[in-house]
């Protein structure tokens, strides 16, 4: 008797679908990478005056508001965040298991929160001065 393959069609897309979001979550991190790599304060209205004429970002203007959101709120662990999605995007395309995946996500999100905060004490002072 001929052995059956083992998965079903259910199987094989949901195979599929796993590609394609690994795939995609390499792509956004790249873009992120890239919109982070390539930021300019002037992208973006209310960091420096004068605005810039034109976006610098290689990202457009999604790629400025993303770095510009990402570095405000993390600081240089924005890198972090970037290199660990596309790490999780290349396991998740690879069809490596996550296990413990909360415990996982939790550990991410204190790892973040930590190294932005160690990165923010590692940065010289700004000067203080008249001009808010």
């Amino acid at each position: 008797m001929p052995k059956t393959s083992t998965l079903t069609l259910s199987d094989t897309k949901l195979a599929q679908c796993r590609e394609v979001a690994g795939i995609l979550l390499l792509v956004f991190s790249a873009f992120g990478f890239v919109s982070l790599w390539t930021f300019h304060p002037g992208d973006v209205g209310g960091h420096v005056y004068p605005f810039n004429e034109g976006i610098r970002n290689a990202g457009g203007r999604l790629g400025a508001a993303l770095a510009s959101g990402l570095l405000m709120d993390l600081g240089l662990s924005a890198y972090f965040l970037v290199a660990l999605a596309a790490f999780w995007g290349g396991s998740i395309f690879l069809d490596r298991p996550l296990r413990q995946f909360f415990l996982k996500a939790f550990g991410v999100l204190v790892f973040i929160v930590a190294s932005a905060t160690l990165l923010a004490l590692l940065r010289p002072p700004v000067a203080a001065g008249a001009g808010g």
